[in-house]
C-alpha cells in the first residue's frame, strides 16, 4: 500500500515527515555521484546511467499528466501535480492571505508569520524555517550542482534555476507522434508517450523532425 510519514532514507537511519525533505536529504548520500534520480534516491557518475535508470520507474508509474508527461504510481499524486497545469491555489494563509498550491507549502509558508527558525547552517550564521531550505542552502558552501538538464547537461545547484533554464530547451520539440500530433523535446519521452497511449513499444517505432 501507500507509504506514509514519517519517510525513512533507505542510505541512513533518518526519517522525514515529508517527501519533499526525504529527497532533498538524498544528495548528502549522492556526493560524488551528481546525477540523482529525485525519486529513488539512485545516484549515477554518468547522466547517461541515470537516463537509462528511469525506465525501472516507468512500470510502476503507470499515470502521466497529459499537460506535461510526467509519470505518477498513483492517481491522487497526478491529480495533486495536475493543479500546476490549471493554475488554481486553493491553500491560502490566514494571516496574508497568500495563496498556496498545496497544503504542505502552505504549513512552510506558515513559519514566516511565527519566526521560527530552528534549523542552522554549520557554515555561517544563517537560520531556516525548514530542513529542506538548509540543504538547498548548503549546496552555497559545497560547491555541489545536484541538479542537471536532462537535455544539454548544464548543472544548477538549485532546482529553480534548473526550471528556468529548462524553459530554453521548451520551444524544440523534434520528436513528433506519428499516431496523433504531440510533440516531445527527448526521444525517451515520446517512447513513454506512445508505450502508454498508443501501446507501441518498438523503439524503432520512433521518428524526429530534425
Amino acid at each position: 500500500h501507500r507509504q506514509e510519514p514519517p519517510y525513512p532514507c533507505d542510505y541512513c537511519d533518518q526519517e522525514f515527515e515529508e517527501k519533499t525533505l526525504l529527497k532533498a536529504h538524498w544528495r548528502i548520500h549522492a556526493k560524488n555521484k551528481p546525477h540523482m534520480c529525485l525519486t529513488c534516491g539512485e545516484a549515477y557518475l554518468e547522466r547517461a546511467d541515470l537516463v537509462k535508470h528511469f525506465a525501472v520507474h516507468d512500470v510502476i508509474k503507470p499515470y502521466h499528466c497529459p499537460g506535461c508527461g510526467k509519470a505518477f504510481a498513483y492517481k491522487s499524486d497526478l491529480r495533486k501535480h495536475a493543479i500546476i497545469h490549471t493554475g488554481a491555489r486553493p491553500f491560502k494563509c490566514p494571516v496574508c492571505s497568500k495563496t498556496f498550491t498545496r497544503s504542505t507549502n502552505l504549513n512552510k509558508h506558515a513559519r514566516v508569520h511565527s519566526g521560527r527558525r530552528p534549523y542552522p547552517c554549520e557554515h555561517c550564521d544563517k537560520m531556516f524555517s525548514s530542513r529542506g531550505d538548509l540543504v538547498r542552502h548548503a549546496v552555497i558552501h559545497t560547491g555541489e550542482k545536484p541538479y542537471a538538464c536532462l537535455i544539454c547537461s548544464l548543472a544548477f545547484n538549485r532546482k529553480d534555476k534548473l526550471s528556468r533554464h529548462e524553459r530554453v530547451h521548451m520551444t524544440d520539440r523534434p520528436f513528433v507522434c506519428p499516431e496523433c500530433p504531440t510533440s516531445f523535446h527527448r526521444k525517451e519521452e515520446l517512447t513513454k508517450h506512445s508505450r502508454f497511449h498508443h501501446f507501441k513499444p518498438d523503439p524503432e517505432y520512433f521518428k524526429s523532425t530534425e
